[in-house]
């Protein structure tokens, strides 16, 4: 059965294509559910490779800012400032790292399940198709009934739905990719702080 959207950008899952994929349990049969790491973890930033790039990333910023101000106090709020904004310029990129999977169900559901499991992606979409293939925002609050969901989307003209997602096995790719964003620009900030250099020496 597909899925509603539960407003963080995820989608609530519900048997079929938004449903929960089989869990990954411990070895003895206990119920810890094993969750894989994902590109959007909120560690994602603070595991891997990343920490190394991000601290490398914040020296090539202080030390560019140091020169080109020649002012500790404000070389060092300016540092703080370029460096939070290019974490959140990271953060607003990752999702475009790589092309998302697409995974698209009938409704009703076919039962069908993406190749990667859903519960541990990065579900980056979730929507609504009509006859003619054009996305469609169907009225939900009164489609909660288990038995009548998808009967009450059908009436009002869905005939399929579609899920947008990273997998997570990208994670370690995502990792490389970020880490070789924040190295790139390290470099550029770093010959830009040695032209300034060599400019005020001569």
């Amino acid at each position: 059965m597909v899925g509603q959207q539960d407003g963080g950008g995820r989608s609530a899952g519900r048997r079929g294509i938004i449903g929960p994929g089989p869990d990954q349990r411990m070895g003895d049969g206990s119920d810890v559910v094993v969750r894989r790491e994902t590109p959007n973890d909120p560690g994602f930033q603070t595991r891997g490779v990343t920490p190394a790039a991000y601290f490398i990333l914040a020296f090539a910023i202080a030390v560019t800012v140091g020169i080109v101000l020649r002012n500790t106090a404000a070389a060092i709020g300016l540092t703080v400032a370029i460096y939070v904004v290019l974490l959140l310029l990271l953060g607003l990129a990752r999702p475009h790292y790589a092309m998302p999977e697409q995974f698209r169900d009938s409704v009703p559901a076919s039962g069908g399940q993406p190749a990667n499991d859903a519960d541990d992606s990065w579900q980056l979409d979730y929507y609504y198709l009509n006859a003619t293939d054009e996305k469609v925002s169907p009225r939900t609050d009164g489609c909660q009934a288990e038995d009548g969901y998808q009967q009450c989307l059908v009436r009002q003209g869905v005939v399929g739905a579609v899920m947008q997602y990273q997998p997570a096995d990208r994670f370690w790719r995502f990792q490389a990719t970020e880490a070789a964003l924040a190295l790139a620009a390290s470099a550029a900030l770093f010959a830009a702080g040695l032209i300034r250099l060599r400019r005020h020496i001569t």
